[in-house]
């Protein structure tokens, strides 16, 4: 009986921790069924907003974009650097929204740019699978499991350990750092020497990642939350006691809060978060299907 419930919550994990189903951001929650495509988003006033054939949704500070389950992509918010202009853009397979410019993953593997990339070398990029951004940094994961890097202000030694990575299955950027999940379930960092997030070189049994701008938050394949990095009390705003979580299947992070689905499907958020938490939580129990 015991190993039939790990084979139901792994199952649960991969149908929505690695399946772009959930994201949280700084004044909304989104969720994407990997069943029918259908999005539900839920501001932080209880708001609803719904939208059918969605695969993906990617937000930054001051942009969204949408993958629709066809391969074209719809971006709106700002768009002083055209990032908005998609509407020519298809056979999309990963999509990110960035502050100047969206980035868009296509089936031939390269990397198309609305508007002001980071660093125009990516457009350059062959075999990619997907594309993570920091503020000033991004990277690209390839189908051969090894990572691309470009951007600004970038330490040597971190571009040099990043493209030392193999077997990489996912990828994860936060301001200053950049993260990778490997094949072996174990987790890689690269950042600042001293970063307490390099922690995660401890980690095992991870099923997938996180990162804001202290943690990178783990889930193992228990369901258990891991954190790495450091942070000062009134800083924390109580991130830390995501570690308290248990039967976890999706994880997410916005700049300083994280949030996650459990079994049951309940909607779990900590740190900061620009709305009513218990009327979010509420909406969501209403509205999602689970």
């Amino acid at each position: 009986v015991k190993k039939q419930k790990q084979q139901r919550h792994l199952e649960k994990i991969k149908k929505y921790a690695t399946t772009n189903s959930f994201v949280m951001g700084s004044d909304f929650v989104v969720f994407i069924s990997p069943d029918t495509n259908k999005m539900i988003r839920i501001s932080g006033t209880g708001e609803v907003q719904e939208n059918d054939n969605i695969s993906q949704y990617n937000a930054s500070e001051r942009n969204v974009v949408l993958r629709y389950k066809d391969g074209t992509i719809h971006a709106q918010g700002d768009n002083n650097y055209g990032q908005c202009v998609c509407k020519d853009i298809s056979e999309v397979v990963y999509a990110v929204s960035a502050p100047n410019c969206t980035y868009a993953v296509t089936q031939n593997g390269m990397v198309k740019t609305i508007g002001t990339p980071i660093d125009a070398t990516v457009k350059k990029w062959t075999d990619i699978t997907m594309v993570a951004c920091g503020a000033y940094h991004m990277l690209g994961l390839q189908k051969n499991g090894k990572v691309l890097i470009a951007g600004q202000m970038l330490n040597k030694d971190i571009i040099d350990t990043v493209k030392q990575w193999e077997n990489v299955t996912y990828i994860a950027a936060a301001t200053d750092c950049s993260v990778a999940l490997l094949k072996d379930k174990t987790v890689a960092f690269a950042g600042r020497e001293n970063d307490a997030r390099n922690d995660v070189k401890n980690w095992k049994d991870i099923v997938a990642i996180a990162v804001d701008s202290s943690y990178v938050v783990g889930l193992t394949k228990e369901g258990n939350i891991q954190l790495a990095g450091k942070c000062k009390t009134f800083l924390d705003m109580g991130r830390s006691s995501a570690k308290e979580w248990k039967n976890i299947v999706a994880i997410s992070c916005s700049k300083s809060g994280i949030g996650a689905i459990n079994e049951d499907g309940e909607l779990l958020l900590v740190g900061n978060f620009a709305g009513d938490i218990q009327k979010v939580q509420q909406v969501w129990k209403e509205n999602i299907v689970f």
